[in-house]
């Protein structure tokens, strides 16, 4: 059982440290070469197109294994759609940073200018095949954070704050 956990903390661990700060320009990694930023920016112009077009469905059927094992496919539509509505469409992205964060990943860091205002938008990215699939993005903007996949889904389900409380003794009789 833990050992089925683990790919699930590693990649979650990754998605906070990759994208989750707002802190890439203090990142130590050499910037990417020509083809490989080429991938990446090519791929966040596509992921842009589909979330205007709002082809949820066809975004999680591009990223990357780790990206669906981590997400549903029900609980992506969900987020998608609740990011579309809480954001508008997408206009226009502005590269501030691209990183290789490992043999084939890629961090795109930047600007997103949605229909209800500017966020801060990171997204990593695998490189399979000369292809660029999402590993994760994270979002800060006017809805406030937004991360996918979840950073610990095991923890988003709600629990009751504070608990029930717990039933009382029975009475002594005597």
């Amino acid at each position: 059982m833990a050992v089925r956990r683990l790919p699930r903390l590693i990649a979650s661990l990754a998605c906070i440290t990759l994208a989750g700060c707002g802190r890439v320009a203090s990142l130590t990694q050499p910037p990417l070469d020509a083809i490989h930023r080429g991938l990446a920016l090519d791929a966040v112009n596509r992921l842009s197109e589909a979330l205007n077009r709002g082809a949820c469905s066809a975004i999680y059927y591009d990223a990357s294994k780790v990206f669906r094992e981590l997400e549903t496919e029900t609980g992506w539509k969900a987020d998608c759609a609740r990011m579309r509505a809480g954001l508008g469409s997408l206009h226009s992205f502005s590269l501030r940073a691209a990183f290789s964060t490992g043999p084939a990943t890629v961090l795109v860091d930047g600007t997103a200018l949605f229909a209800k205002g500017p966020c801060h938008l990171g997204i990593t990215w695998v490189l399979e095949d000369g292809h660029a699939r999402l590993f994760s993005f994270y979002v800060q903007g006017p809805a406030g954070p937004m991360a996918f996949p979840p950073p610990w889904p095991h923890l988003e389900r709600r629990h009751a704050d504070p608990p029930p409380p717990a039933p009382a003794p029975p009475a002594e009789t005597a």
